[in-house]
């Protein structure tokens, strides 16, 4: 990956990281199905890369990165770790060409809507506005949809979200944030520039 030190600017945004054991666990699940038909994405997530976007931060000078890392570790002074799973399957975009599969997530929720609060609320005096649009927390499994055959959204409901071994939801505890940078071209596209843990 690059280092931070070579470059002016860097394309940042905040995520809560996944566990290693629950990255394989999606990958393999995705592994089996890109074999189907029905799920014919151009591009499934790097398991690597998978997180759950908390803000997108954008083109940033990378003398900003300390300041914004301070803002972060001010976000997380509250907190205590809480549980995360993936529930179901949704898309966005055209219901029959969608332009992304992802998963729902579940678990303390409204927990996971305060961490997102407290990251805008320490990093708006910074420069870095919310977004209009309501928060959706949600995992990116893959992106464009690319088969002739329009996608069938009674889908998603056949497909199971990934699960444990004992067919259960993914679960996992969350303890932690990350500041990702973005490397385009190549695999892993997201390198964590520095990960906050809560207090």
């Amino acid at each position: 990956m690059s280092n931070p030190e070579t470059k002016s600017s860097m394309r940042l945004f905040v995520a809560i990281p996944l566990p290693s054991e629950i990255k394989l666990a999606i990958s393999t699940w995705s592994s089996n199905l890109q074999q189907q038909r029905q799920f014919q994405f151009r591009k499934w997530v790097h398991h690597e890369d998978l997180h759950i976007t908390l803000q997108f931060l954008g083109d940033t000078p990378v003398q900003r990165i300390p300041h914004i890392i301070e803002g972060l570790r001010a976000a997380v002074t509250a907190l205590l770790p809480f549980q995360i799973c993936i529930e179901s399957l949704g898309t966005f975009g055209r219901p029959n060409f969608p332009s992304v599969l992802w998963g729902a997530i579940g678990g303390d929720r409204n927990q996971l809507h305060f961490v997102q609060e407290q990251v805008v609320s320490k990093l708006s005096p910074l420069g870095f506005p919310p977004e209009a649009r309501p928060y959706h927390p949600h995992l990116t499994l893959a992106r464009k949809y690319n088969s002739e055959e329009p996608f069938a959204p009674s889908t998603l409901a056949v497909h199971q979200a990934p699960s444990s071994a004992a067919e259960k939801p993914l679960q996992w505890q969350s303890d932690s944030i990350a500041l990702y940078a973005t490397h385009m071209y190549e695999l892993p596209m997201y390198e964590a520039v520095s990960v906050i843990t809560y207090k």
